[in-house]
């Protein structure tokens, strides 16, 4: 690639205020309600790895043959996957359109690419999953977030990330820090 291995740009205040409490609301509920957690497999060459359980909400594997929902997407009650309905519906609203916005001005190719690989999943792959809950639409400005709270990370790749992807890291609420 003609690119570093990592390269880290902060943009102030993306999502809105209003935009903020719908996502934090929404994640507030899916821990009340006690959604599970898939427990990924860490291996010793993982060692960078956070020792905090994600979350991971929508399409996973996009750039494999067969991308997937993920497993705390599809294996939940239906309390639980309303309340993750409702947050990925937060997602949709107000973080992919900023997303987007800032792939347009930042990095066009990638975007474009992006929505590619979103028509191919859209509207053929993944067609009757995308028809059934269509909070799973992010609308090619990504297609899996992964949510946490109360941690600190160092940059890392894993194992299943494309080499030229973006990841957003999005930090909402009160917090300190998030010096680069």
């Amino acid at each position: 690639p003609l690119h570093p291995p990592f390269m880290a740009a902060r943009f102030c205040h993306v999502i809105t205020m209003r935009g903020q409490k719908a996502i934090v609301k929404a994640w507030d509920a899916i821990k009340l309600l006690g959604v599970q957690c898939v427990k990924h497999h860490t291996s010793r060459s993982e060692a960078n790895r956070s020792s905090t359980p994600a979350y991971h909400f929508g399409v996973w594997q996009v750039q494999q043959p067969c991308p997937v929902i993920t497993r705390e997407t599809r294996l939940q009650k239906p309390a639980g996957l309303k309340a993750i309905d409702s947050l990925m519906s937060a997602a949709q609203r107000y973080v992919a359109p900023k997303v987007s916005a800032l792939l347009w001005r930042y990095a066009p190719k990638q975007l474009e690419r992006q929505r590619r690989a979103y028509r191919l999943i859209k509207y053929r792959i993944l067609k009757d999953e995308f028809l059934a809950r269509p909070t799973l639409d992010f609308f090619g400005a990504f297609f899996t977030f992964a949510i946490k709270e109360g941690t600190r990370e160092i940059f890392h790749i894993d194992w299943n990330d494309e080499l030229d992807s973006i990841t957003w890291l999005i930090a909402l609420g009160d917090w300190e820090g998030g010096e680069l």
